[in-house]
């Protein structure tokens, strides 16, 4: 991954990870609601890997969110931001 896909990898993560999270959901049962495997859902969580559009949108869907809320930036001094 070149910088800016890793930059992109990382916010998602963070993202996909905050937001199952706040459901109480482990990995494993994010995965079972998207039809995807527990391994993958780690992959994405760590920037260790992109989804592709097709995932993005089931993990959305099976968040109850839309893709554009696990690609914005987080707002706080903690937070992952994209270079522009």
């Amino acid at each position: 991954m070149d910088s800016d896909e890793q930059k992109l990898a990382t916010l998602l993560g963070a993202n996909l990870k905050s937001r199952r999270q706040a459901r109480g959901w482990t990995q494993a049962a994010l995965a079972e609601r998207a039809e995807l495997s527990p391994h993958y859902i780690a992959l994405l969580e760590t920037a260790k890997k992109l989804p592709t559009l097709k995932a993005l949108a089931t993990l959305a869907n099976a968040l109850g969110i839309t893709t554009g809320d696990l690609l914005k930036e987080f707002e706080g001094p903690a937070s992952t931001r994209l270079a522009r």
